[in-house]
């Protein structure tokens, strides 16, 4: 099996698996944000999602729609499943990122004046990977890390 540095970089690398991250919470874990910390679980996947929502877009139209907008979400949910949905959200932009990643030339594609896609993605990444240790660092502040094993 050969070496997938999207993959790496989007799912598994250099910290826990996304999905590790993301299993095994309550909706009162993903809701709580511990003295300190200025977002809760589910803020910090929504800013996530959103910001990778649109740079897949801007990867898809091959443009730089600008990437304004709301930072954080206007209210919690208030069930399990709109976070549960949320992920589903994340996982499914990832799986296009994936999709579009397996075809090299795609990566050389300009969004604008010497910036590439491949660019644009490995901030993405770096984008995620700021999120993802918040995400983890709440966790644990929370004591709701590391999960509880899938049975």
């Amino acid at each position: 099996m050969s070496f997938n540095i999207w993959e790496h970089l989007f799912l598994k690398g250099e910290y826990p698996s996304r999905d590790k991250l993301l299993y095994g919470l309550t909706l009162e874990q993903v809701n709580s944000i511990p003295t300190g910390v200025s977002h809760s679980i589910y803020e910090e996947l929504w800013h996530l999602t959103t910001w990778q929502d649109t740079v897949i877009s801007n990867v898809r139209d091959n443009v730089d729609s600008g990437k304004e907008g709301n930072k954080f979400p206007e209210r919690t949910p208030t069930d399990l499943k709109e976070w549960e949905d949320l992920v589903n959200k994340f996982q499914s932009g990832v799986k296009k990122i994936m999709e579009y990643t397996a075809v090299s030339e795609n990566l050389e594609k300009e969004i604008e004046p010497g910036i590439t896609i491949h660019d644009d993605l490995c901030c993405l990444a770096v984008h995620n990977a700021v999120h993802f240790g918040k995400i983890l660092a709440i966790r644990q502040a929370l004591g709701a890390w590391p999960p509880e094993e899938k049975s």
